[in-house]
């Protein structure tokens, strides 16, 4: 690429002093709130069940029911946290913590390519983009797939720029393997744009260098692998993939992910514009001044875009939108803003950015703390736990949800085994191993105790069941959401109590 030229080194105070702040930043409070439903107890349950059955091949969400809407990766790195240092809130969150600081490292050598004036600008704009910052602190799969496309796209930016090439297309390789055994075929949008911007070039010698050697068999061994070993061990496994997971997800609103086309603008837009705060809306305000951004018409600015856009569009016209979908584009959506805001940082002094600088981290760890001291109670699965235990009255070793979203966050707070099973309102979403009917769930059972946390408008129902399957229901309790069950062998053939 003609104008991608690197310079020597600036700023390398910075360029140690910046990641050891964000990951301060990035560990701070991060075991302050209880894990929220429904994504963060669903990993965690899945990476405790990997310990517990020495089992990492396999995902599970209890002891017979396989969870497959995501790849290994996230369960292992989770899995990794707990051995290291104990079961805990901080210890689940640690790898996406980690993965944040280590996805702002990676901008710096962007920034030598791109910023040459201040090559730490896109590793400081990324660390303080509000977006990227809070999903540190939670457990999905997006930080960690957000880790490698970047990791990728620096690789791709080198491979551009004529350094190592063979080195530069074989890291790039590898990056998108493990990005596709984190959220699989999503994360490689990025590598469509990638290919989209060497064809739309006629750069077929960059085209054929990219895909030659062996960067490809690398990512076929690392992004297939699993799959493959999985899909012999679990039958029907990868018709489920193509099905659900890639089909269904991208084509139609199977999941219930706001399908409806406006839900496009409603979700994104405000994505871009407030989890780009403060830097994007300040690019936005102060506009496009002599001198004051680099023009849109160089080459790094198309590529930039490119790789912005192509993922951006897909994601669009997809029938699953989820706001963190878009955080992978925060990587050049930073490069790009670092680009816009050099000139004008080059010209300021140095206590004048380090404070920009520190302000910034302070107004986003004043959000952090407000979140965490605002945790909404019907997503708190600490809270759940306790009320759950409150209304047993005793330790629970099993608990069935019936016709709710179950709590996969009871699994890590009281050790028990969590069902999903239903009696009136059957799950629609598609899964490798549908929820059970209550009454099979029942009717594997030779005795013993449960607890079940019931819809209320179900009741009539559960109770019926109950007592066609040779059980007693006696009520502990209730929340505003669910009616509480002991249920346990009826050795009297009474019915259910109240």
């Amino acid at each position: 690429m003609d104008s991608l030229e690197a310079s020597p080194r600036a700023g390398s105070r910075a360029a140690w002093i910046i990641p050891v702040l964000l990951l301060a930043m990035a560990l701070l409070l991060n075991g302050a709130r209880g894990l929220w439903a429904p994504d963060e107890g669903r990993y965690v349950a899945g990476a405790l069940e990997m310990l517990r059955r020495h089992d990492f091949l396999g995902i599970f969400l209890n002891d017979d029911t396989a969870h497959f809407t995501k790849p290994p990766l996230t369960y292992w790195a989770i899995a990794a946290s707990f051995v290291a240092f104990g079961k805990s809130e901080f210890a689940a969150r640690l790898p996406n913590a980690l993965a944040f600081v280590a996805t702002a490292l990676l901008l710096l050598p962007a920034g030598r390519l791109l910023a040459p004036r201040m090559p730490v600008m896109p590793m400081a704009v990324y660390g303080t983009l509000l977006l990227p910052f809070l999903a540190a602190g939670a457990i999905t799969t997006d930080t960690l797939v957000t880790l490698w496309t970047t990791l990728a796209g620096v690789a791709f930016l080198h491979y551009e720029a004529g350094r190592r090439p063979r080195a530069s297309a074989m890291l790039m390789w590898l990056a998108f393997g493990l990005a596709f055994l984190t959220k699989g075929p999503p994360a490689l949008l990025s590598l469509l744009a990638f290919l989209a911007w060497l064809a739309l070039r006629r750069d077929w010698r960059g085209l054929q260098g990219l895909v030659a050697g062996w960067g490809l068999p690398l990512f076929a061994v690392v992004g297939f692998g699993w799959y493959l070993l999985a899909s012999a061990r679990f039958p029907g496994l990868l018709e489920y993939f193509l099905d659900a997971e890639v089909a269904a997800r991208a084509a139609s609103g199977t999941f219930h992910r706001n399908s409806a086309w406006y839900m496009a603008i409603v979700i994104y837009v405000p994505t871009l514009l407030i989890g780009a705060m403060p830097w994007l809306p300040a690019w936005l305000a102060l506009g496009r001044r002599s001198g004051y951004a680099p023009p849109l018409q160089a080459a790094p600015d198309r590529l930039l875009l490119a790789w912005i856009g192509l993922p951006l569009f897909v994601h669009v016209v997809a029938q699953s939108r989820l706001p963190l979908y878009l955080l992978p584009l925060f990587p050049p959506i930073a490069i790009w803003l670092a680009r816009r805001f050099e000139p004008m940082v080059v010209r300021m002094s140095g206590r004048l950015a380090a404070g920009v600088f520190a302000g910034s981290c302070l107004l986003l760890l004043a959000v952090k703390l407000g979140i965490g001291l605002l945790s909404p109670v019907e997503r708190d699965g600490r809270a759940a736990a306790m009320r759950l235990r409150a209304a047993a009255g005793e330790d629970v070793a099993e608990v069935v949800y019936v016709d709710v979203k179950p709590w996969w966050e009871v699994r890590f707070y009281l050790g028990a085994q969590v069902r999903e099973g239903w009696v009136a309102r059957r799950p629609d979403e598609p899964s490798y191993q549908p929820p059970r009917p209550l009454a099979g769930i029942l009717a594997g059972r030779a005795g013993g105790m449960l607890l079940c946390a019931v819809r209320h408008s179900s009741v009539p129902e559960f109770e019926r069941v109950v007592v066609v399957a040779g059980f007693r229901a006696t009520r502990v309790g209730q929340d505003e959401w669910t009616a509480y069950y002991r249920v346990s062998a009826a050795a009297d053939g009474a019915g259910s109590g109240s």
